[in-house]
């Protein structure tokens, strides 16, 4: 169960890594553009279409911080559920090594 929250985590940061790249292209593509003077006609066209990919991304964000919080409370449980299975088996050979030591006597 860990592993596969642990997988589904790793995921996110490959996308997240990949993510951040893109941003840094656009960003010297940007920084390209910089010295050329746009109409402004233009420019308000850039500038909705920034905020729409940025009020697109935040809706990411808040989707996977979402899911990020989920696959904790995922993890916390799979660590419960271990430490009882841990318990449940050391009882278990509590009761087995009893067991056959009273089988001996």
């Amino acid at each position: 169960c860990q592993n596969a929250v642990v997988a589904k985590l790793e995921a996110e940061l490959r996308q997240a890594e990949a993510e951040k790249d893109v941003y840094h292209q656009h960003l010297i593509k940007l920084s390209a553009k910089h010295d050329q003077v746009l109409p402004e006609s233009q420019f308000m066209d850039e500038i909705k279409e920034a905020e729409r990919e940025e009020a697109e991304l935040a809706a990411q964000l808040a989707q996977i911080e979402h899911e990020r919080h989920q696959l904790q409370k995922d993890l916390l449980e799979c660590q419960r559920e271990a430490q009882e299975l841990e318990r449940r088996e050391t009882q278990y050979w509590e009761e087995y090594n009893q067991y056959s030591l009273e089988l001996q006597t």
